[in-house]
């Protein structure tokens, strides 16, 4: 059936090709959107993962460097209120403290003491211990590969001949260590005292020192000024606890802000659905008001608006249309005796039948009762006569049945052309509706095309 943006609605068929379309893409839209909540609730996880892993980075390196200070400060209030003191009263630190009574170990020494009693106490949570490339004890050497990756970093910041102390920039990385994710910091121990210088560079001389240095591949004798590296403190904190923590907040996180995008999601849906169905309603008030329940054409007021619309078209080009005003004939009669279902029958034949005559681009009405109207979209006297006849043939041909018999109707045909000339759309409407008279007075099932004459002959009839 051929349907046009001006005609009646689609039929049953089209309305159910139109539905399961409709229904397609709803679910094809409904598909869409849960991808992209699925994809926004993974995007927020791992932003929120992200950002907890970076906080959980963040707060360790400041622990480490905190880690840090508190050592370096304590072996130097050891260095200059104890051994300083000691050292004063005749006895005072010494590197083999452990065998020489009255003295203590150097600060060096003290310090690695605190960090193997810190990891003893502490391995959980954090662990530290001095190291050098210039260690005087083998267990404070460049022992994996974090410490020969980290100690030159910390050698390239040292200064020749310093004279204030140098702005030292720790190194740091994150590594897995007996399957656990741990911060490895190297934080720089500097010769802050000129004991310290003194006292290392006096045992750089010893033969024992000596030897270690040839095996070991480095230069032997090498003397330190004040402010100079000389040692590091590294410093190791596991983050699997905290991590394990994180993980718990970040799947309650992630659970709440899932469930707001599920929440909002389904209420997106909820409020589309609700705005599809204010739509429908207004769409079917609107099809209501303008368009003719039993064959679904457009009413009386539908027409008047589409035949203005033409109407403004011919003033604005120079076209011609087409008014077709169609009064079947004897309808009361036929409702009369057979009953108005059976009129109702003939009428429905009538917008069936009616679309296939006309173009999908020209206006069919029901303007009321047994009256139809037509409008055709560009055409001159002739063709739209050609048009108008054949819709006067094919109507006498359709009958419905009742009680075995077949019931038929003709009809009369009223034709008006619509130019730049014509008034107005009344006056265009009235023309027709003459023809029509015209028509049926002269034996009905006929078409006539107005003529100026007809209002004298139609005046002086009625």
């Amino acid at each position: 059936m051929k349907m046009g943006i001006f005609h009646k609605t689609e039929p049953k068929d089209a309305i159910s090709k139109d539905f399961l379309e409709e229904r397609r893409r709803n679910v094809s839209t409904i598909f869409a959107l849960i991808g992209v909540f699925l994809i926004a609730s993974a995007a927020v996880y791992f932003v929120i993962k992200h950002a907890i892993e970076e906080t959980i980075e963040a707060q360790a390196i400041t622990v480490a460097e905190i880690v840090a200070a508190h050592a370096t400060t304590a072996r130097s209030v050891y260095a200059l209120k104890i051994a300083e003191k000691l050292k004063q009263d005749g006895f005072g630190p010494h590197v083999n403290s452990d065998h020489k009574r009255g003295y203590v170990p150097i600060p060096a020494k003290f310090l690695k003491l605190v960090g193997d009693a810190t990891t003893a106490n502490t391995a959980e949570l954090f662990h530290y211990k001095p190291i050098s490339k210039w260690n005087l004890e083998p267990a404070q050497g460049i022992s994996d590969d974090f410490l020969a990756w980290a100690w030159p970093q910390l050698e390239k910041q040292d200064v020749q001949d310093p004279l204030d102390p140098i702005s030292w920039k720790p190194v740091w990385r994150f590594e897995l260590s007996d399957g656990r994710k741990t911060l490895r910091y190297l934080s720089a121990d500097a010769a802050s005292q000129m004991s310290c210088v003194t006292c290392h560079n006096t045992y750089e001389k010893h033969p024992e020192v000596i030897s270690r240095r040839i095996a070991a591949g480095i230069m032997p004798g090498k003397q330190w000024k004040q402010h100079q590296l000389l040692g590091a403190l590294d410093v190791s904190i596991p983050l699997d606890k905290i991590e394990n923590v994180a993980a718990g907040q970040i799947q309650i996180t992630t659970a709440l802000i899932f469930a707001t995008l599920l929440a909002s999601f389904l209420a997106m849906i909820w409020f589309n659905k609700r705005l599809e169905k204010q739509g429908r309603s207004l769409s079917s008030l609107s099809l209501q008001a303008t368009h003719d329940p039993l064959t679904e054409f457009l009413n009386r007021r539908g027409f008047e608006v589409e035949i203005e619309r033409f109407f403004k078209i011919t003033k604005t080009s120079d076209t011609h249309h087409v008014v077709l005003l169609i009064d079947i004939d004897y309808f009361k009669r036929i409702n009369d005796t057979y009953g108005h279902h059976v009129g109702d029958a003939l009428l429905k034949q009538i917008g069936i039948n009616l679309p296939n005559i006309v173009r999908p681009d020209d206006v069919i009405s029901r303007l009321g009762g047994d009256e139809f109207a037509v409008l055709l979209f560009g055409y001159n006297e002739k063709d739209g006569l050609e048009i108008a006849e054949k819709i006067c043939q094919e109507i006498s041909r359709m009958t419905v049945e009742v009680k075995g018999s077949r019931v038929g109707a003709t009809v009369s045909i009223g034709m008006a052309v619509m130019n730049g000339s014509s008034g107005s759309t009344s006056a265009v409407l009235n023309a027709a509706d003459v023809a029509c008279y015209v028509a049926k007075r002269n034996g009905r099932n006929q078409v006539h095309v107005y003529e100026k004459s007809d209002d004298k002959t139609e005046a002086a009839q009625r």
